[in-house]
């Protein structure tokens, strides 16, 4: 049995014992379009911001969906254990369909019709399956 003293301690440093280089966690956010924006109808540009995580283009995985998220956890912790920057793509939804898998920070999304969206950011491992714990942004906007 572990004193608790030495559980908050290992708790507080990378595993390697250096509590000053704390990783850092991924975080996406959105610059375009702004918050409440009034844009045109039809042709969108999107651009967001992604810290702290590279992103790639997916690759194949032979492994069924409901296995990902447990798998996608040990692999993500296994990158920020090793002090690697983790890597990972985002899936771009319009009013809760996904449309986008990016693999970049730009997309330019095409007939958008007139009237209030929502636009969400997801952030996916290198191999599609959802971030955990989720990395998400959203921005709502209006296209006249």
């Amino acid at each position: 049995m572990f004193p608790l003293s030495l559980l908050v301690s290992l708790a507080c440093t990378n595993g390697a014992g250096d509590s000053d280089s704390a990783v850092e966690l991924p975080t996406l956010r959105f610059l375009a379009p702004d918050e409440g924006a009034v844009v045109e109808a039809g042709t969108v540009q999107v651009s967001l911001i992604a810290e702290h995580v590279v992103l790639v283009e997916q690759t194949a995985r032979a492994v069924p969906p409901l296995l990902w998220l447990v798998d996608a956890s040990l692999e993500q912790a296994r990158a920020h254990e090793d002090g690697s920057t983790p890597e990972g793509s985002v899936a771009l939804s319009l009013d809760g369909v996904q449309i986008q898998v990016l693999s970049g920070t730009t997309a330019t999304l095409s007939d958008v019709a007139a009237g209030a969206h929502r636009l969400d950011a997801g952030l996916l491992d290198a191999e599609g399956a959802p971030w955990s714990p989720e990395v998400a942004a959203s921005v709502e906007f209006t296209a006249q």
